[in-house]
């Protein structure tokens, strides 16, 4: 896949190439290095969102839009391996979707539930190319710089958010997961209604047993292919991505694995984030021990003794169904609305953040341009850690995996430059 670099920064018009004879304290330098490492920050970043949003799609038979994801040139090896985005688009919407967008959905034979069509996950290759920077500066205020470590951060920020509620939820801590929420949060969880505000959600988690695991029970969330959108003005976030649902009754009874997707809604107010709204659609709710070939259960309904304060939003089916969640993102290389299936509604647009602030002017004198020099530099070193830290844990997971050896050198070293880079506060 080609992406493109993002980022541009400079300050006034600085020869980003004319600053390497300069002082390492020189705010020439400094910026020039700011420029640099911000343009990497974001080239991560967007990687990671091209990837999780080639699993989104190719997990829902969304064709055009996993299509528009690779390079004109890239390569996949599935089957006989083609080469070519509209060869690639052809190869998978006549072989693994025969013909149509979406996924099959399965077919009940002899009272067992079994696969109607094989979905097939491909290996992708591809040439990585970037252009470069360029010699001269841009001309861009210098406020742009804390704007955009800011996102990065946010985007940090809420990810931790999401996962601190998942850890919440896993062990059955409902005090804690209500006070991530903002006073006027809502919850809804699939087709059980929606409820309004913290009262009403800390309520509505009592369903699900009371707060605290008991021995031999599980309750374990995993969130996967998370994808954050910041809106205009950096007080509301969105976030997608897949969660993984293993859970019992106390002693281990009553085994189910569930998987779905959320799309959730994030809010700063007092410089922090809560959970606005969290909105998660399963995909499959199956007996543990019976397997889901065997055992799909549906989506359920509204508690009797726990009412909710408003009806469902959606009406749909669940596995062996099939069912599209609406996303809220653009696709990250065509940037158009994603291409659903006959008869998937999309989802309305959100409209911009009313409460955005004013641009600063650029800082004009040098005690203001060291302070925001130092500011940034700092926010994007906290940014910078964090993906150095995620990709660390990824590749010991996936040493893990392969190994039984000690860590290895290079593993050893990235966990101490994290440590190094990780800001004292």
């Amino acid at each position: 896949m080609r992406l493109k670099a993002i980022g541009a920064l400079a300050l006034g018009a600085w020869d980003v190439a004319a600053t390497a004879q300069l002082p390492d304290a020189a705010p020439e330098r400094r910026v020039a290095r700011l420029q640099a490492q911000l343009g990497s920050v974001e080239s991560v970043r967007a990687i990671k969102r091209v990837q999780y949003a080639y699993g989104h799609y190719v997990e829902l038979g969304l064709w055009n839009d996993f299509a528009d994801l690779f390079d004109d040139d890239a390569v996949t090896n599935y089957q006989s391996g083609v080469r070519g985005k509209k060869a690639i688009r052809q190869l998978f919407f006549e072989q693994v979707g025969q013909g149509k967008l979406g996924l099959a959905e399965y077919v009940r034979e002899d009272g067992v539930w079994k696969i109607s069509r094989i979905h097939s996950e491909p290996k992708v290759t591809a040439a990585y190319t970037a252009a470069g920077w360029k010699a001269s500066g841009v001309q861009i205020p210098f406020h742009y710089t804390a704007e955009s470590v800011a996102r990065l951060n946010d985007q940090a920020e809420v990810t931790n958010l999401q996962d601190t509620y998942g850890y919440a939820v896993d062990r059955k801590l409902w005090d804690q997961a209500e006070s991530l929420f903002a006073e006027d949060g809502t919850l809804e969880l699939g087709l059980r209604g929606v409820y309004v505000g913290k009262p009403s959600i800390r309520h509505a988690l009592d369903q699900f047993g009371p707060q605290g695991l008991r021995d031999g029970e599980l309750n374990d969330h995993a969130y996967l292919q998370t994808i954050v959108s910041v809106a205009p003005g950096g007080r509301t976030e969105q976030a997608r991505g897949v969660e993984l649902i293993m859970s019992s009754a106390p002693g281990g009874r009553n085994g189910e694995l569930s998987e779905g997707v959320f799309e959730n809604t994030f809010v700063k107010r007092n410089g922090s984030w809560k959970i606005q709204s969290l909105h998660l659609y399963p995909r499959m709710i199956v007996d543990a021990a019976a397997g889901w070939a065997r055992s799909a259960k549906p989506a359920p309904g509204p508690s009797r003794e726990f009412p909710p304060d408003r009806p469902p939003t959606d009406s749909y089916e669940i596995f062996p169904k099939f069912a599209v969640a609406p996303f809220h993102f653009d696709n990250p290389v065509t940037a158009r609305p994603p291409q659903y299936p006959e008869g998937v509604r999309s989802v309305p647009r959100p409209a911009p953040a009313a409460d955005a602030p004013p641009s600063e002017p650029p800082t004009r004198n040098a005690a203001g341009l060291e302070a925001a020099l130092a500011e940034a530099e700092r926010r994007l070193a906290a940014a910078e850690a964090y993906d150095a830290a995620e990709s660390l844990l990824g590749a010991y997971s996936y040493y893990r995996d392969e190994s039984r050896a000690p860590w290895p050198a290079y593993l050893r070293r990235r966990a101490a430059r994290s440590r190094r880079m990780a800001p004292s506060s």
